[in-house]
This record gives structure tokens, sequence and C-alpha cells, in this order.
């Protein structure tokens, strides 16, 4: 399955949604956050119990670690390139595996 992919400039606004997903079921184990600022991911993964996904900027080998991770999750490699970029403007990524979110975000 395909997951679905949020961007969110808000972390108000993703946690919000996270809540609102948690009450509909969906399991804080099919829940994952994606940011660039390791305390961001951190404070979002406190806060909701969600799982974080970081990305270390400098390290080659660890973007390549991130990608083949994205893709285990279903995320299409096309997809993976616009996220650095929307992360350097400030986005967060909220990424949901449970084929029930359709439609709720």
């Amino acid at each position: 399955m395909k997951p679905v992919v949020k961007a969110y400039k808000n972390d108000g606004e993703l946690e919000v949604d996270v809540t609102a997903l948690q009450d509909k079921g969906i399991g804080n184990q099919d829940i994952y956050v994606l940011s660039l600022d390791k305390s961001r991911t951190e404070k979002i993964v406190e806060d909701t119990n969600i799982l974080g996904i970081d990305i270390k900027k400098e390290n080659d080998s660890e973007r390549e670690a991130l990608k083949r991770k994205l893709i285990d999750l279903g995320v299409d490699e096309s997809e993976i390139a616009t996220f650095k970029s929307d992360m350097d403007d400030g986005k967060v990524y909220l990424i949901v595996t449970d084929v029930r979110v359709k439609g709720l975000l």
C-alpha cells in the first residue's frame, strides 16, 4: 500500500491531525514524522507518541538509508526527491501507512 504523505509548515496543525488519526483508531506504529531538524522531530514525537524519522544533512550514507526506509514504507522514489527541498523550506512531513487513513487527511 502506498502511504498517505502530507506536508506541514505548522507543527500544531500536524499534531491536531495526528490526534484525529489516533482518535479514529490509527495506531502510532503506522504514523511517522519526517523532519530535517532533530529537535523538531523529537518534540513532535514526544507530544504525539508517533515514530520519528531523522535526516542528517551532511552524510550521504544516512540519506541513502533514509531513502531505503521511505521506499520500504511505500513512498514513491520520485516523491522522495521533493521532500528535502520542501523541508529546506521549513516543512515537516506526516507519513501514514494504515489503509484506513484514506480520506482522513
